[in-house]
């Protein structure tokens, strides 16, 4: 945040300048609880899926390894990333004009594309099965009168739980969209040899932390 308030506020060039492996090693950290939120919401959904196939009998299930499953999946992917930091070497005397997650290149395009993405997609998409599966389902007990009442109780929780979850999932690639998008323009200006144009990157930096701060 201290670094983030210099981009902003900064008058002096100079004052920007940081090493090369500090300024990975803080991108790194920095972008770890937005990765892990994006695998909460693939393991919120595995768990809704496991309440849709057993309602009848989920408030009864006793299945510790898959909740420590689930409690440890949002942390895999960062702790990945984090033991492959450690193992990189360091470069104590590389100094980069500004510190960001581009110059450093420790985000990179693919990466924001082909893991966190696909984790959300697919949460939403489990989100409105269960939710369809629930509601259709709720609809035959009641028609019926076989079910219990905890089963129905169940369904219910299933189908008010899913709704909220779907939308926050699709507002979370939408944001993710949006900095892609800030990202590949950031590129662009690196590219065309912008990397001096301080002024430019504190305007960038300003709408990219106000789009961060959206999805928080």
């Amino acid at each position: 945040s201290r670094h983030l308030l210099n981009i902003i506020t900064f008058t002096d060039s100079c004052e920007l300048t940081a090493q090369e492996h500090f300024c990975f090693v803080q991108s790194v950290v920095n972008k770890t609880p937005l990765e892990a939120s994006a695998f909460c919401f693939l393991a919120i959904g595995l768990e809704r899926l496991l309440a849709c196939l057993v309602y009848s009998r989920y408030e009864r299930c006793r299945l510790p390894i898959f909740g420590v499953f689930l409690a440890s999946l949002p942390w895999l992917y960062p702790l990945i990333k984090m033991i492959d930091l450690l193992s990189l070497p360091t470069q104590q005397n590389v100094y980069l004009a500004y510190c960001s997650s581009l110059t450093s290149s420790a985000v990179r395009i693919p990466s924001l594309i082909y893991i966190p993405m696909p984790s959300v997609i697919f949460c939403a998409m489990l989100c409105i099965i269960v939710f369809i599966l629930s509601k259709r389902r709720l609809t035959l007990t009641v028609t019926s009168g076989i079910q219990s009442l905890s089963s129905r109780f169940q369904l219910k929780e299933n189908i008010h739980s899913c709704r909220p979850l779907a939308i926050a999932s699709f507002a979370y690639m939408v944001t993710s969209v949006t900095d892609m998008s800030i990202v590949l323009v950031m590129s662009r200006f690196l590219n065309d040899d912008h990397i001096e144009d301080a002024k430019l990157w504190q305007a960038v930096v300003k709408m990219a932390s106000i789009n961060a701060a959206s999805r928080l």
